[in-house]
């Protein structure tokens, strides 16, 4: 789902292709109230609009991976007059400017966001020489070796103490999303799954006053939302009969694992 119109406990989801679109709208049980598919034209879009209304108003959230990108590199994609192009580039770049960018430590990395007007500041936590004269490679070079000198955390705080930009570069997926932080704002969350215990998984990103976003259920164990899916299309009566014939199993079954035939 690429667009997320929300209104009322009602979402809207739209599944975007080339010509054609398709709009799903579901309440905040996950139960389907309604499909509409749409041509990718002006028309197509005034239809889908509404559609949707008819569901009820209230917020609306609009997102999608190209929009997340542009707005990323808005500040390196705009053309004008006198534009240089001269944007970092590579997987190995450490950021664009000594004043932005990853710095290693005596025990790891770290990254600073300044200004130059922090210069001052920044030489200061340092306990090194008056940088305000200084920019460029050679500006690069003096911060290189003056990090070098003590750990990541030390540097964080005294950085953040004098009201620089600065933090931890975390590089294991493990220690992030076991950082106390990352916890408490509910981006790690650690839940019981049936059959496997405690794993640990992302939680949801976006923050809404009126409507908070609250983590699915935890995913069910291979079978046991059979009897529920059955009721749903009349067939619950049927269970015992499509156990039996081995049209259904409820045990036994391993997630991934495929069903012998």
């Amino acid at each position: 789902m690429s667009n997320i119109g929300q209104h009322h406990g009602v979402i809207v989801g739209v599944d975007t292709h080339k010509d054609e679109h398709v709009a799903v709208g579901i309440n905040q049980l996950g139960a389907r109230l309604g499909e509409f598919h749409l041509t990718t034209t002006t028309r197509g879009y005034a239809a889908l609009e509404r559609w949707a209304m008819r569901m009820g108003e209230g917020q609306f959230l609009d997102g999608a991976l190209a929009y997340t990108a542009m707005t990323l590199q808005s500040a390196i994609v705009q053309d004008y007059a006198g534009k240089a192009w001269d944007e970092p580039k590579g997987q190995d770049k450490l950021g664009s400017g000594p004043l932005h960018r990853a710095y290693k430590a005596s025990d790891g990395w770290l990254f600073i966001g300044a200004r130059k007007s922090d210069l001052a500041k920044l030489s200061s936590v340092l306990g090194l020489e008056d940088l305000t004269e200084h920019e460029g490679e050679y500006l690069e070079q003096i911060l290189e070796k003056g990090f070098l000198k003590d750990t990541v955390d030390e540097w964080v705080g005294r950085l953040n103490a004098a009201g620089i930009g600065a933090h931890k570069v975390v590089t294991n997926w493990r220690d992030l999303m076991d950082d106390p932080w990352v916890q408490s704002h509910g981006l790690s969350i650690t839940r019981d799954h049936e059959g496997w215990g405690p794993i640990t998984t992302i939680g949801p990103a976006p923050r809404m006053s009126r409507t908070p976003v609250r983590p699915g259920r935890v995913a069910s164990k291979p079978g046991s939302d059979a009897h529920e899916i059955l009721a749903e299309i009349g067939m619950a009566g049927d269970l015992d009969r499509l156990v039996k014939a081995g049209v259904i199993r409820l045990d036994g079954v391993m997630a991934s694992e495929p069903i012998p035939r």
